[in-house]
């Protein structure tokens, strides 16, 4: 792949994580993505291990399609497509509210996004931080937008 290819690729990589932003409230930093939807009759007790697993699946299966897409209009030849998006998940306590975290990253590439979920009463908030250089997000630190956007999100003051 040529430096070229490699580059438009990488680009084209953050595209998933827009999609799972959605069309709630933005935020003006373009490393984090707010969206803050209905929960649609989702609750504390249906946010469990099988709600965290669907998440996963369902962040891998749309970053995989993404990726396949970016190959395909990029013309990349299937020997070249080695980069796969992997993802992990995890719940934690943030204040009042256990939050969904979930980690997807791309074996061929830096970039490293992550998506933290939570119920704040009756809506499905969902804050997606990227960091195209690969460094692990630190969503609880309080410094950095992303931390900055949980704080805000998922304040105690909810």
């Amino acid at each position: 792949m040529t430096r070229c290819d490699y580059r438009t690729l990488q680009a084209l990589l953050i595209i998933p994580i827009f999609m799972f932003a959605g069309c709630g409230q933005g935020n003006s930093h373009s490393d984090v993505k707010v969206s803050d939807l209905p929960a649609n009759g989702l609750t504390s007790t249906s946010f469990d291990q099988d709600y965290l697993q669907t998440l996963v699946r369902e962040t891998r299966d749309t970053a995989e399609n993404r990726l396949t897409q970016a190959y395909e209009r990029n013309r990349i030849p299937p020997s070249e497509r080695n980069s796969h998006a992997i993802t992990e998940g995890r719940f934690q306590q943030f204040g009042e509210h256990r939050l969904a975290v979930i980690d997807l990253s791309y074996s061929g590439n830096s970039m490293r996004v992550t998506r933290i979920v939570g119920l704040v009463q009756d809506r499905l908030i969902t804050v997606s931080c990227i960091a195209p250089l690969g460094k692990p997000v630190n969503f609880l630190s309080g410094e950095g937008h992303c931390a900055q956007a949980v704080q805000q999100k998922f304040s105690l003051s909810h």
